[in-house]
């Protein structure tokens, strides 16, 4: 027990130490630490307290083997030994908890709510994340497409308007989040320079956002849904 942690401690006639009835006697030092600590009169410890414990004290495989097991049952272990490995929650799982968490982590709820930052550590996470963001050390790098000149149509705003009205000015996308109003025109097979209609869907800023993420998938589905919508018509 840590001095730290002692309440109601009384001194004993014989010199012992009481806390609630029980009689505790000075160890002269915790096996990891350091520090005097008081232990039961009669048990025999060597940590201060259970973390100094599980510090200072090596884990046998046993209990190596009993913790990873109880991690794979509770679904806490990484890799191949989770149980969610390789498994996709459905787009309505993720709208279900993203409804029940809204609001929990934001606004006043949130641990950095009314909490200054101090501009040392901002410069700190801002050296830390420098070049990690942007060009080829990003992720979602893709060899500097983003650069490339559009084709000669899409220069013009009519030729994006006119698409947008044959689309009915909506978002195509059947699973669209209607989180917003805002429609853009998005590049079906993500080439900049293929601006015939049959590559061209109206799209919201949310959808077109999430179709930068599996890209070969969204391709697919997009393609399938201006097929099937303007099957009869024929495109340049």
């Amino acid at each position: 027990m840590c001095w730290d942690n002692l309440n109601k401690i009384k001194l004993t006639e014989q010199g012992n130490f009481s806390i609630n009835g029980d009689i505790y006697i000075e160890k002269e030092a915790c096996k990891y630490c350091g520090n005097t600590f008081l232990a039961l009169k009669y048990r025999k410890q060597e940590y201060c307290c259970k973390s100094c414990g599980k510090i200072g004290k090596p884990r046998d495989e046993q209990i190596k083997a009993k913790i990873s097991k109880t991690h794979i049952e509770r679904g806490l272990s990484k890799g191949e030994n989770n149980p969610m490995f390789g498994k996709k929650s459905s787009e309505a799982h993720c709208r279900n908890m993203s409804k029940a968490l809204k609001g929990k982590y934001a606004g006043k709820k949130a641990y950095w709510y009314n909490k200054p930052v101090s501009k040392e550590i901002r410069n700190k996470i801002s050296a830390s994340k420098k070049g990690k963001l942007c060009g080829p050390e990003n992720s979602n790098w893709k060899g500097g497409i983003s650069c490339e000149p559009y084709c000669f149509e899409w220069t013009f705003k009519a030729f994006k308007e006119m698409i947008k009205e044959r689309d009915g000015n909506k978002c195509l996308n059947p699973d669209c989040r209607k989180t917003t109003e805002l429609l853009v025109v998005h590049h079906i097979d993500y080439d900049k320079k293929n601006c015939g209609r049959a590559n061209l869907i109206t799209l919201c800023v949310s959808c077109n956002s999430r179709a930068n993420i599996d890209r070969k998938w969204h391709k697919a589905w997009y393609s399938v849904i201006i097929q099937n919508r303007y099957k009869e018509k024929e495109y340049e």
